[in-house]
């Protein structure tokens, strides 16, 4: 999950090489363009935006609009608290929020906060790169929901200091929380680390930006921990990278064990899968480290984790007096079809996985913006190489999760971004930008609609708090996050 850093671009960076013999079409007047996420997907925008032909007049202005009164969207508030070293892709960004024809605009959702044709009214480009933040969560009960089942986003949300967000119910039986996990992506492996570091202690999570409300209720609740990881397929089908399995075979020891069942190696080894693994390099490591594990289980005295295969849930074992799951009810599988396309199939053999709590870690989805419907399908905008299409005289393009889908890692919006942003030059250049918004003012019609916001400046005074040492667990800790919105808004809020 590394991001490269971008310096300054250079122009052959953002045009194909033809475009570098015919003159650019650079508006004489201002050119306001909003982008809508502060995220990495939006940072890159914006960085590419910045060393574009489109701003070498001077006269580009670029507002980021951000519905989290804080930027860098999941750098922040989806990575993992002890992965600084992917968190810092925001220092890539920082320089571009202090240039001076950039403004933030923390805490206002537009089609809520400000509606969509108060931004096509002030600006002539819309960069659409929000992201995808809604659980992707299917239900196996009838409504109510139990109490104990959640998906990834409540946990991942709740120790990276999202508020609001109350966070899972941690009751163990016999001193001991058994967590069972759905889908195995990185996302699991990050949720499974963070329990597992909890009870075993680890400096580098106390050290980390893990919010207080939920490292201190980990300490407090959680003596023991035992995670299933559930998966449908094989573990040649494996979505989790083998630096994030890596990390956690490096944790095993007299207090922690890793155990993958033997069996559900050799079941993984089918022709079909044996063709997948032939094509793979990257495949071929993981499957000679997870090969690895299970020839070696190991169990630990407080921590210990499954990764368990070919098992496919389809309902639980409710307690009906505290409407809390006690069982997950699974069906083993057997894959079926041609390499890179085989799928689970469900046997008459049925298992039942005794827990305590359930994560449904099964990815995101994007939610169009309100009055953009029509351009959305299947969660992303419907676009070609980044162009989705005009609204109110004003051009539309997406970039990042929201384009592609809850796919791929921090420097996969590198190539994104670079897309998109050549797409909005080579529109200008042809002509195509016309109309839209002149960019009269967005803070007046903010100010009309009574929207309060945090400016760059005002985030600056927020990252200044958070990271005062009166605030912090340990000397070592990052920051101690501000996690009320009230708060936040009293010392950010641009006045």
């Amino acid at each position: 999950m590394l991001t490269s850093r971008i310096s300054s671009l250079p122009l052959k960076s953002i045009l194909p090489c033809s475009h570098l013999l015919s003159p650019l079409r650079i508006p004489t007047r201002s050119l306001n363009v909003a982008i809508i996420g502060s995220g990495p997907s939006g940072g890159y925008a914006l960085k590419y935006l910045l060393s574009s032909p489109l701003n070498s007049s001077n006269n580009l202005r670029i507002n980021v609009f951000d519905k989290c009164h804080t930027p860098w969207g999941l750098l922040r508030s989806g990575v993992a608290p002890d992965h600084q070293d992917v968190k810092n892709a925001s220092n890539d960004f920082e320089a571009a929020f202090e240039r001076e024809e950039v403004k933030f605009y923390g805490g206002v959702e537009i089609g809520k906060t400000l509606k969509l044709h108060h931004l096509t009214s002030t600006h002539k480009i819309i960069i659409l790169s929000h992201g995808c933040s809604t659980s992707n969560f299917p239900s196996l009960t009838s409504s109510p929901s139990p109490s104990n089942v959640i998906h990834s986003k409540n946990i991942v949300d709740w120790y990276n200091g999202v508020p609001g967000v109350i966070g899972p119910i941690l009751n163990s039986k016999n001193g001991v929380l058994k967590v069972t996990i759905i889908g195995g992506g990185n996302v699991t492996l990050d949720i499974s680390r963070i329990l597992l570091k909890s009870v075993l202690k680890c400096p580098s999570l106390e050290e980390s930006d893990i919010v207080e409300r939920a490292f201190e209720r980990l300490r407090r609740e959680v003596g023991r921990v035992e995670v299933r990881v559930l998966n449908r397929r094989g573990g040649m089908q494996t979505a989790f990278t083998i630096k994030e399995f890596r990390d956690l075979t490096k944790m095993t020891g007299e207090d922690m064990g890793i155990n993958i069942k033997k069996e559900d190696i050799e079941k993984s080894m089918n022709e079909e899968s044996l063709t997948e693994l032939d094509k793979s390099r990257p495949l071929k490591r993981l499957w000679k480290l997870l090969s690895s594990v299970s020839s070696s289980p190991t169990t630990g005295t407080i921590a210990n984790l499954s990764i368990e295969y070919f098992l496919n849930p389809y309902g639980y074992t409710v307690d009906p007096s505290t409407n809390t799951v006690t069982s997950v009810k699974c069906r083993v599988t057997e894959l079926e079809g041609e390499p890179f396309k085989q799928k689970p199939k469900d046997t008459d053999v049925e298992v039942d996985v005794e827990t305590d709590l359930v994560v449904w870690s099964t990815g995101y989805k994007g939610e169009a913006i309100e009055g953009l419907e029509r351009y959305f399908d299947n969660g992303v905008y419907r676009c070609e190489g980044g162009r989705v299409g005009v609204e109110g005289g004003c051009r539309l393009y997406a970039c990042g999760w929201i384009r592609r889908g809850a796919v791929g890692i921090v420097g996969t919006n590198i190539q994104d971004a670079r897309e998109t942003v050549r797409r909005v030059v080579e529109d200008f250049e042809g002509g195509e930008g016309e109309g839209g918004g002149e960019g009269g003012g967005v803070e007046e019609v903010m100010r009309e609609e009574g929207v309060e916001w945090v400016d760059w400046e005002g985030w600056k005074r927020i990252d200044e708090v958070e990271r005062r040492r009166e605030r912090k667990r340990v000397d070592e800790q990052i920051r101690e996050k501000i996690v009320d919105v009230d708060e936040m808004m009293k010392i950010g809020k641009y006045l």
